[in-house]
């Protein structure tokens, strides 16, 4: 709960805020029940409403906050000059090496491409693959040269090996 206490100086004012309060409470109020306040005619421009008068008299008044409220703290003065040396430029982070791209075709033995050749043969397609041995004038894999065995594993790829 918020408790916020308002002391007025001006006790004209003190029993006019008396007598609202008991108005809005429904009891009867002391002096303006007895005679209304008066208005003096200030013209066009008090009944328009665009003009209001300033009070009589400044009323001093004094807030005194709750015991528990925190105090509001200053800000830090902002700097008036500029720097004396320029901001430095954020560093890049660090790269990581790139992976070296083989300078040399992968070498493939006889195992590799007989596996290749098993796998094409268990999908049916063993004319292909003897059209392969065709086109490199070998009736049997393992007659092939081991100087043709990266041509041969190209087209084993072109079938559709996994190699």
């Amino acid at each position: 709960m918020l408790e916020i206490n308002v002391h007025i100086t001006a006790p004209e004012l003190v029993e006019a805020v008396h007598d609202l309060a008991k108005m809005l409470a429904g009891k009867p109020a002391s002096k303006f029940e007895q005679s209304p306040p008066q208005v003096q005619d200030k013209g066009p421009e008090l009944l328009s409403g665009t003009h209001m008068a300033p009070p009589q008299h400044p009323v001093p008044t004094q807030v005194t906050p709750p015991a528990n409220t925190p105090r509001p703290v200053p800000a830090p003065p902002m700097p008036t000059s500029m720097p004396a040396q320029p901001p430095t430029p954020p560093v890049a982070p660090p790269v990581a090496p790139a992976t070296p791209v083989p300078t040399t075709s992968p070498q493939y033995d006889y195992p590799t491409l007989f596996n290749a050749a098993a796998a094409l043969m268990g999908q049916g397609k063993g004319a292909q693959l003897q059209q392969l041995l065709t086109k490199y004038g070998i009736q049997r894999l393992p007659d092939l040269p081991a100087d043709q065995y990266g041509a041969y594993a190209a087209d084993l790829r072109g079938l559709g090996a996994k190699i």
